[in-house]
């Protein structure tokens, strides 16, 4: 059984990617346009916010006691980090409610390698965001403030206890000083007052150098009750809303919905099952060729009106494939005679009718003789292609109701074609096929011309075509490009191998445009579309009600 999957899909490069993307681009512009519409639809919705700003400068105060020891140095960022962290602690909250009487909150970042506080408070109001940073700016001053000036009365606090201690030594030295007797061994009290006057010198010394860092720090007590940080431009209130900004978020959305729309796009790729390429039918085929791709008509916008671009369109691209497919159905009869031929699909709108009567029309404009069957009992459309009339047809001769010769038609200015349309619709078609009475009449017809071309339902869906390939030629296999799941191509063909159908190829229809064919054609122009539209009026009829053909094709006129 072939493989479900190319041959090197799994190693995709970048030209595939960009092939997928481009096949997508449909996928990729929706969903780019409905994420910027929904980013355009929400900024416009959202309340307006306004950012307000406030600096204060950092003022950095060492304490250098005597008694304090300093292991490390802080460097100005960790300087500034620190005051960051005290700005956002609870003591500057309860200050900066207390002095806004509501409930509001601000943040704080350093910038100018940590010797500025940059404050900033957002509000839907742009009065009361610059209150609030500028309640926070000071409330964090008074804070610092009052946490400085506790810091000093502390430290003060410990340098006087320190004073006091060694007041207390120095007395006692005083003290001990006085005791000494004044008779008896003057050489042992002269030495023993000597220590004790060191001893006191000493203190008097530390306690000096003590009582210069109080007065230092009460200095320093003096300068935090009215210096430390300040403000240096404080908040005012923005002209503008720093939120919502229609521009940014249109570009926000713009690129969330590329990003979007190309994984939509892969995700689709992933999960579709149809057939995209050449490689994709060989794969699923078993290796059957493809005889043609056939690229889309851009004028055909709806499918379900028949139109034969073979004849409206003579020199497009579209026109060129089936040239191209009548050239392959000839290289393939080189071994063997294809006197009929059969157009079938794995399931209905795969264009099969579509490529039958553009093939026949090819067929005959190189000289053939043909005749074009319309075995598609159960939803016949070959006569819509030529605007014919489906009254009578094949289901007509083989019931015996109506002759051959009467029962097919001419096709306006193609003296070589004739079209033998389904008829009315017999109760079981794929009873009346497989009658002999059905294939003595292909036989017989096949007889009268140079080949038959037969469209046949879709494999799928019902077994006409299996039952009619057993008495034909060739068949031909048409898969539409991107609506023909592999699943559908792979089973179509396994059934018409069971039935050891003689499958000459594929062909690939609603191919892409860039594989098409003719190169540098062009339409043709509105007028000779409809001077081709104009002619395909009946032709004057004999009494029996067909017309001239059989002047052109005389072995018709024999019955089977």
């Amino acid at each position: 059984m072939a493989s479900n999957v190319p041959s090197g899909a799994a190693h995709l490069e970048l030209r595939d990617y960009l092939r997928i993307l481009q096949r997508r681009k449909l996928v990729i512009i929706i969903v780019t346009a409905v994420c910027t519409a929904a980013a355009l639809v929400l900024s416009f919705l959202q309340t307006p916010l306004y950012a307000a700003t406030a600096k204060i400068l950092i003022q950095k105060q060492s304490l250098s006691t005597g008694f304090e020891q300093s292991s490390g140095r802080i460097t100005p960022d960790l300087a500034g980090e620190i005051e960051q962290q005290f700005f956002n602690g609870q003591a500057v909250r309860d200050l900066a409610r207390d002095r806004l009487g509501f409930p509001a909150t601000a943040s704080a970042s350093v910038i100018g390698r940590g010797a500025v506080l940059q404050v900033r408070a957002v509000s839907a109001d742009a009065q009361r965001a610059a209150e609030i940073a500028n309640a926070y700016a000071q409330a964090y001053i008074d804070a610092r403030r009052e946490g400085m000036l506790r810091e000093y009365l502390a430290t003060a606090e410990a340098i006087q206890g320190k004073v006091a201690d060694l007041d207390a030594k120095i007395e006692e030295l005083d003290a001990q000083l006085a005791r000494l007797p004044s008779s008896s061994d003057r050489d042992g009290q002269s030495a023993e007052a000597a220590s004790l006057r060191v001893r006191r010198d000493s203190l008097i010394t530390q306690k000096a150098a003590l009582e210069k860092s109080l007065d230092e720090v009460e200095v320093g007590a003096d300068l935090a009750r009215g210096g430390g940080p300040e403000i240096v431009a404080p908040a005012t209130p923005p002209e503008r809303p720093f939120r919502p900004n229609p521009p940014r978020d249109a570009l926000g959305g713009l690129f969330l919905g590329v990003l979007l729309g190309v994984a939509a796009a892969l995700l689709l790729e992933y999960l579709d099952d149809s057939i995209k390429g050449e490689a994709e039918v060989a794969a699923v085929t078993g290796g059957a060729a493809v005889l043609a791709v056939i690229p889309r008509v851009p004028d055909w916008r709806n499918r379900s009106d028949a139109m034969l671009v073979s004849l409206e369109h003579p020199s497009s691209p579209t026109a060129e494939a089936y040239r191209t497919l009548r050239t392959s159905v000839q290289f393939a009869g080189l071994d063997r005679p294809l006197r009929t031929l059969q157009v079938t699909s794995p399931r209905s709108q795969d264009g099969k009718s579509t490529t039958a009567t553009n093939l026949a029309v090819a067929l005959a404009r190189a000289g053939q003789r043909v005749i074009l069957i319309d075995c598609d009992l159960r939803r016949p459309r070959v006569h819509d292609f030529f605007g014919l009339s489906n009254a009578v047809g094949f289901t007509s001769v083989l019931v015996g109701d109506v002759p051959l010769v009467n029962a097919t038609q001419a096709v306006p200015g193609l003296d070589r074609l004739r079209v033998l349309a389904s008829g009315p619709t017999p109760a079981d078609p794929s009873e009346l096929l497989s009658t002999r009475r059905a294939v003595e009449l292909i036989n017989s017809i096949k007889e009268a011309c140079d080949i038959v071309v037969i469209d046949t339902p879709p494999v799928l869906p019902v077994s006409d075509a299996l039952v009619l390939s057993d008495v034909i030629d060739a068949v031909i296999v048409v898969v539409a490009a991107g609506s023909t799941t592999k699943k559908e191509a792979q089973r179509a063909f396994e059934l018409l191998r069971q039935v050891d159908a003689p499958v000459i190829g594929v062909v690939m229809n609603a191919g892409p445009a860039e594989r098409g064919y003719g190169y540098g054609y062009g339409y043709s122009s509105e007028l000779d579309r409809r001077q081709r539209r104009s002619t395909r009026r009946a032709r004057p009829v004999d009494g029996n009600g067909h017309g001239d053909h059989a002047e052109r094709f005389p072995e018709a006129t024999a019955q089977p």
